[in-house]
């Protein structure tokens, strides 16, 4: 009930002193290594340089082969594009067997393959550019399955324009996960995440998405900040402007 309360504050700029003094009972004290129940949890971050950078640490923490399947291009300028620009392929993709991964495109909803689930396991074939599948084990996954469990995931093609050229990347619709960006969080509710909010609210609503993810106050690990963090926001322009124009939609939906 007390986290409820919290995020309702967070959501509506109505932060206070007892707010923070929950959330910071949730902060690390000391590294990582104290919370043993988080060690294998995701990571929530703010920063792209810190994501890429605590993926990469944990796929070499296998110690295994790893495979660098490089993407399909129209024409070797479209590489340089980012997974964003290219509907979430990367022009790259790192992988070895156990990785845990991010499917990145709604490929089957009704059976639980949809943009968001974690997935974890796979295994290529490596002998071409593109290896016809990746063989993928799905928690979530309510459909038929082939290989011990797993199902195989083929590559897709995304079509996009940068100036007024046309690109095309051809690539698996996967992302490493053992950490994700606060904004591919959205959408997901978890039992346990090790959340960092990062020290500035560059995209208005980011540290309510990010610790708002989380079911309980238990589940959640953050690394610290201070009060005026979250306290200073509901002092923005546009914070004020967005939280009418949403009560205004709300109030709209509640009288039709």
């Amino acid at each position: 009930m007390q986290f409820r309360v919290l995020l309702q504050h967070l959501a509506v700029g109505q932060f206070t002193e007892d707010d923070y003094a929950l959330i910071s009972s949730r902060f690390i004290r000391g590294t990582i290594g104290n919370y043993p129940e988080f060690t294998d949890s995701i990571r929530i971050m703010a920063k792209n340089e810190l994501i890429n950078s605590y993926n990469i640490e944990s796929l070499r923490k296998l110690q295994k082969p790893v495979v660098a399947i490089k993407a399909v291009h129209n024409t070797p300028s479209a590489a340089v594009f980012s997974s964003e620009d290219a509907q979430g392929l990367p022009s790259c993709l790192y992988l070895a067997v156990g990785t845990k991964v991010r499917l990145t495109k709604n490929l089957w909803t009704s059976q639980g393959l949809c943009n968001g689930t974690i997935v974890f396991e796979p295994n290529a074939d490596i002998s071409s550019q593109l290896p016809l599948c990746i063989l993928v084990k799905f928690p979530s996954y309510l459909g038929p399955v082939l290989y011990d469990g797993a199902i195989p995931i083929t590559p897709v093609t995304s079509a996009f324009k940068k100036g007024n050229k046309n690109f095309t990347r051809r690539q698996f619709p996967l992302q490493l996960s053992y950490a994700i960006s606060i904004h591919r969080s959205q959408g997901l509710t978890l039992d346990r995440a090790v959340v960092d909010i990062g020290d500035t609210e560059f995209s208005l609503g980011l540290a309510y998405v990010a610790i708002s993810r989380l079911r309980t106050l238990e589940g959640i690990l953050l690394q610290p900040f201070p009060i005026t963090r979250i306290s200073s926001l509901s002092e923005r322009k546009e914070f004020g402007l967005k939280k009418n124009n949403e009560f205004e939609r709300l109030h709209s939906l509640s009288l039709l």
